[in-house]
């Protein structure tokens, strides 16, 4: 082999060579910055239950709070479980359908 195509053969080595660690580098790249978007998405998922469950927990505490107060027990229970007082008595009124 000449020393012209010994050279021309290792520039195409080197040349391919050097194209597949770019790309590879390219590659690299591109995948961590998709791992990146993909969490930065699951962090604002979390954000926004973080949000609805603080939410939900204040709400929970405010019923907590109220279920402390014994005229709102009563009255929940009243509304909810038929609850009466003294010589009361509970009539149940069947529900009307308004379907015609």
């Amino acid at each position: 082999m000449s020393a012209k195509k010994k050279v021309a053969v290792y520039n195409l080595i080197w040349t391919v060579l050097l194209f597949f660690i770019a790309f590879m580098c390219v590659f690299t790249v591109f995948s961590r910055i998709k791992t990146i978007w993909d969490k930065q998405a699951s962090y604002n998922h979390l954000l926004v239950t973080e949000k609805k469950l603080k939410k939900e927990r204040q709400s929970l505490e405010t019923e907590v709070k109220n279920l402390d107060d014994d005229d709102y027990v009563v009255k929940y229970a009243r509304d909810h479980y038929i609850f009466t007082e003294g010589d009361e008595k509970a009539v149940i009124l069947p529900e009307k359908n308004h379907k015609k």
